[in-house]
């Protein structure tokens, strides 16, 4: 018997099943989008349908269903109509956390059940990062259900009408997005890998019998493979584009330990029994003897044919692109002659000059330059070495610095050739996400590529992608734009918090804490944190590592004294938090925010603060003190000469008797008859007449409250989450009979999270009690609510109750409980 619940982030909302089924009568398995341990907590948005999907696999003919935490009832237990896509659509209406789950079982054995819960975090304010999680969901998921699933070429993609080169490019969508040999078996996209490669391995490899060549001489030389054996790895054809993609993705699959010990044994006898390495190897000997092998052996590349002597820019990038991979992912370095040849070819096909077509690379001999094959020109000089300070390679990153923004067809814009080119040349070249000559790159190219999604019809159940100018067709595209929008899913950043804006004196201390910032994603946390005391002379980490003296400090907390300039003055004091990115614990790269406050500093008197001892709850009938004795002056030898209250919301300040009675300077009573709810606001004067009001602090008066909490039932949820059934025991302790009572749970710890919120309790007579429903059989309650044990303790429980009293219909929101 199998019975687990299994909690994954959402990163993508994007499944694939299992496309191999075991013939031996196995448990039920569900897996669900997202899935796996590399991936990054993504974000929905509030009132938007999302998709939601998993997969089951096992034997025997289930039935499944979906629940959901925002009390939208279940659907019904049925059997799905494709056990390897098992979707449907939900609106999250509010911005909180949330899950969805799903749930197969073999309905002759339904205790032979499994569950797969997909827990997002879902924002009310839309953002970039939120947009871009949503086109990879979409393009995953338009991508998974164009996977061929029958017939010779299953387990392939389709695409250019070549499947083959379709699904390396859609192999490398999927790894370029943590999905690949070396992910958790519960990852749901791992199964697309496998599935991926067990098809260009059985379909495609051709054993190639080589021989030395004229210029380069021994392909095998420059690896650390000891075979020579003179035999290469060619896939689908001659032709130079197909090999390279496919290539790409076989390195792309997995850590050098997997290569290396991932042995293939798919039917075609070219690499059986190869391990994923030794074919990379055997395909890089390929690639190195099927350069040119003429012109002088000076300035040889590739074109579309084997041992072609003319090289063109267009098909010359994927051979060196593809050796470059290899030797960045698993060290297999190639012929340093190969690179000799094909540098004396970059030398030769570049456009002279600095302006036009200056810098960019042509197709053949320069008669013009475009933005792809300047693109591919950059990614081939790292290929050969060329160090990024060369002058061919600034020529060359002039040319598509001022052409970045072109929107003709042999431009970048939209242009998902030109942009997979740019994207490699920048990686490759490791120059940085945000700053290209002053471009945010990968901003620009991740707006581009959000707005070139296009929805298709529920056959495809998503969306895809498509260029402008397009490159093939839809899926190849959809492929190419969802490598380009990785490494990784756009993650929840840090939130910075500086504080409110203060008003101070000159010569005053003035402190600083930004000890409320958080990190929305919970696996994370801040790291640095960095303080501008005046932003007018810039930022100063701007400039450098550390500040100069009173211009900021580092640290969670920090304090400044400004001068007297002898009249007001402003000052714009900003906090930057910096997360743990780039670390063994976030090997994500690091993320920033900044917030800002504004400093008052005056040269003459500032308002007193006031400060209450709100907020308030109380019962009927009993006096409530409202003290603000503890209000206070920053000025030496100012004092607050008048403390003026306003109980009852209308904005008037000491109304006799709506105000209280006065019973010491700054304290007043006041006695509520009834269940209510309002603020209360302390307005406080100077010897100076300067004054200060406070803000509105809420009263509550009621007559129920709950006085006690137990634990009904628990189940375990996660490996950090659990679900707890609670019984709450409600006290009446008024002297009036309550009826219709209704008590609603509005608020909880930081570490909880509210699943049901509502119990009727019906008539409680003057000090009775009445306790919530709870069936620890039947798991069920009234009230529950799922404890993360990652997530500090903090904040407290609040209720509110709605009831009638003596013909009168109470609502007392915001009621804090009398137990702890």
């Amino acid at each position: 018997m199998k019975r687990s619940i299994k909690w994954r982030w959402l990163v993508m909302l994007a499944p694939l099943a299992m496309l191999a089924m075991s013939s031996v009568e196995a448990a039920v398995n569900v897996r669900v989008q997202p899935s796996g341990d590399n991936v990054t907590t993504a974000y929905a948005l509030s009132g938007e349908q999302r998709i939601l999907f998993g997969n089951v696999e096992g034997a025997a003919a289930y039935e499944c269903r979906w629940q959901f935490s925002d009390g939208t009832p279940a659907t019904a237990w049925a059997a799905p109509g494709a056990t390897r896509f098992i979707n449907t659509t939900h609106t999250y209406a509010s911005a909180a956390p949330h899950w969805a789950r799903l749930t197969c079982r073999d309905p002759g054995n339904i205790a032979d059940t499994d569950s797969e819960t997909i827990n997002m975090l879902v924002i009310g304010t839309d953002n970039l990062n939120r947009q871009k999680n949503d086109a990879i969901d979409d393009g995953l998921r338009y991508s998974y259900n164009r996977i061929l699933t029958g017939g010779s070429y299953q387990g392939c993609f389709y695409g250019s009408g070549q499947y083959g080169a379709s699904t390396g490019m859609a192999l490398l969508a999927f790894e370029n997005h943590g999905h690949n040999l070396d992910s958790n078996d519960e990852d749901i996209y791992k199964a697309v890998v496998e599935e991926g490669l067990a098809c260009i391995l059985r379909v495609y490899p051709t054993a190639i019998n080589m021989t030395n060549q004229a210029c380069v001489g021994d392909p095998e030389l420059g690896d650390t493979d000891a075979d020579n054996d003179n035999k290469g790895l060619r896939f689908q054809s001659t032709n130079q584009y197909y090999t390279p993609f496919m290539m790409m993705a076989i390195v792309n699959a997995g850590s050098l330990a997997t290569g290396q010990s991932h042995v293939v044994n798919y039917g075609n006898a070219a690499v059986n029994g190869m391990s994923l390495y030794d074919i990379a190897v055997d395909t890089k000997d390929y690639l190195v003897w099927s350069q040119g092998d003429a012109n002088s052996c000076v300035r040889n590349g590739w074109r579309y044919w084997e041992h072609s002597a003319g090289p063109d820019n267009s098909a010359n990038q994927w051979p060196a692109l593809a050796l470059a991979e290899a030797a960045t992912r698993w060290g297999i370095d190639s012929n340093p002659v190969a690179k000799t040849q094909q540098d004396g070819w970059l030398t030769a096909s570049q456009y002279p000059g600095t302006t036009g077509h200056g810098g960019g690379f042509c197709y053949t001999y320069c008669g013009g330059a475009n933005y792809a094959r300047t693109a591919a020109g950059v990614i081939d000089h790292q290929w050969v070495g060329t160090a990024i300070g060369d002058s061919r390679v600034q020529r060359a990153l002039d040319y598509l610095e001022r052409n970045f923004f072109t929107t003709a067809s042999d431009g970048n814009t939209r242009n998902f050739y030109a942009m997979y080119g740019f994207y490699k040349a920048m990686k490759l070249y490791g120059i940085p996400d945000d700053n290209f000559r002053g471009i945010d790159w990968t901003q620009e190219y991740t707006n581009w590529l959000v707005n070139s999604r296009q929805f298709t019809s529920a056959t495809y159940k998503g969306s895809y992608f498509r260029g402008i100018y397009n490159w093939f067709n839809t899926d190849f595209d959809t492929y190419v734009a969802l490598a380009i929008l990785a490494p990784e899913v756009a993650s929840l950043p840090p939130v910075a918090q500086a504080g409110p804006d203060q008003s101070v004196l000159p010569g005053t201390v003035v402190n600083f804490d930004g000890s409320t910032s958080v990190h929305t994603d919970p696996t994370k946390a801040l790291f640095v944190f960095r303080w501008d005391f005046d932003a007018t002379d810039g930022l100063w980490w701007e400039a450098g590592p550390f500040p100069a003296a009173g211009e900021g400090a580092v640290g969670v907390t920090a304090s400044n004294v400004y001068a007297d300039t002898s009249s007001p003055e402003d000052y714009t004091v900003t906090l930057q938090v910096t997360d743990n990115g780039g670390t063994p614990a976030n090997p994500d790269p690091a993320m920033t925010d900044s917030d800002a406050l504004n400093v008052h500093v005056e040269t003459f008197q500032v308002p007193p603060v006031p400060v209450t001892n709100g907020p308030w709850a109380a019962i009927p009938g009993v006096p409530v003190t409202f003290d603000g004795s503890a209000s206070f002056d920053p000025n030496p030898g100012d004092t607050i000469t008048s403390y003026e209250w306003d109980l009852d919301g209308d904005g008037v300040f000491n109304e006799v008797p709506d105000d209280g009675t006065p019973v010491a300077p700054g304290v007043v009573t006041k006695t509520f008859p009834a269940p209510t709810s309002g603020v209360a606001t302390l307005r406080v004067t100077d010897n100076h007449g300067a004054s200060a009001a406070s803000d509105a602090e809420f009263i509550a008066v009621g007559l129920a409250y709950v006085t006690d909490y137990v634990n009904c039932w628990v189940t375990r949820t996660g490996r950090y989450t659990y679900h707890y059934g609670m019984v709450i025991t409600v006290e009446n302790i008024g002297d009036a009979e309550l009826q219709n009572l209704e008590m609603t749970l509005t608020g909880v710890p930081d570490n909880r999270t509210i699943v049901d919120d509502t119990s009727l309790l019906g008539t409680l007579a003057p000090a009775a009690q009445a306790a919530t429903a709870c069936d620890p059989g039947a798991k069920t309650a009234d009230i529950s609510t799922v404890l993360n044990r990652r997530v500090p303790f903090g904040g407290t429980w609040e209720w509110k109750a709605e009831f009638d009293s003596d013909g009168t219909h109470y609502v007392i929101p915001n009621l804090p409980p009398l137990a702890p």
